[in-house]
């Protein structure tokens, strides 16, 4: 149950941070594209650093499509949803199971369980990289909402 919490806390933080990565990286592009009416001058005085600025530019329009953190940002965010479905129908599961026998308790978290399965199998194709200074954000704002709900 924290597991999915963790998780979806996570590919939140993930598709945010891809999509300022994004935001900057068209703002180069477009500085650039604007900037070309301005940059005479720096051309006639300087042609190697506007040479430099249109090589990276270009070298950014040309790279976006492989970045695969950049163009997976709305599917994050989708999964991180789904995650927190689940987690949600965890916690309420988790409630209405206090009275229960161990027995019955056990049957509605393996089909919880299944349920979280059938998510990471939907999205068993996207690309989720394991960046440490998020997971360790991550990490502590799962164990701040913890804090608050659990003790």
């Amino acid at each position: 149950m924290i597991n999915v919490k963790f998780q979806s806390v996570y590919l939140s933080k993930l598709a945010e941070e891809s999509g300022k990565i994004d935001k900057f990286l068209s703002l180069i592009t477009a500085l650039t594209s604007s900037g070309s009416v301005a940059a005479l001058a720096v051309w006639q005085e300087f042609p190697w650093i506007w040479a430099s600025v249109v090589f990276i530019s270009q070298l950014i329009n040309i790279g976006r499509p492989f970045f695969p953190q950049i163009k997976n940002t709305r599917s994050y965010i989708e999964y991180s949803y789904d995650l927190d479905r689940i987690y949600l129908e965890y916690e309420k599961k988790w409630i209405d199971c206090e009275n229960n026998s161990f027995e019955k308790a056990d049957n509605v978290f393996k089909k919880m369980r299944n349920k979280e399965f059938e998510t990471n199998e939907k999205y068993k194709m996207l690309f989720v990289p394991n960046n440490i200074l998020l997971r360790n954000k991550s990490r502590k704002e799962v164990d701040g909402f913890l804090a608050i709900h659990y003790q």
